[in-house]
């Protein structure tokens, strides 16, 4: 789980992906997915970028938001 108590302490460029809004519960997905596979603090932006792209495997953009495929 992030460190986020709200989409408001959200950096903006990890409130959207591809143009549509993910929501918190999303967002801590991603981050989690990030935070476990970097191999220490340095790597997080690697980490991070992998995460995204196995977002996208799983959802999918349904009326602007994210939704899990079906």
């Amino acid at each position: 789980m992030s460190n986020f108590k709200s989409l408001n302490y959200v950096p903006r460029f990890l409130r959207k992906l591809n143009g549509a809004s993910l929501s918190m519960p999303q967002i801590d997905e991603i981050l989690d997915k990030a935070n476990a596979d970097a191999d220490g603090p340095n790597d997080f932006a690697r980490a991070l970028g992998i995460s995204r792209v196995a977002f996208k495997d799983k959802y999918e953009i349904s009326n602007g938001i994210w939704a899990l495929k079906a």
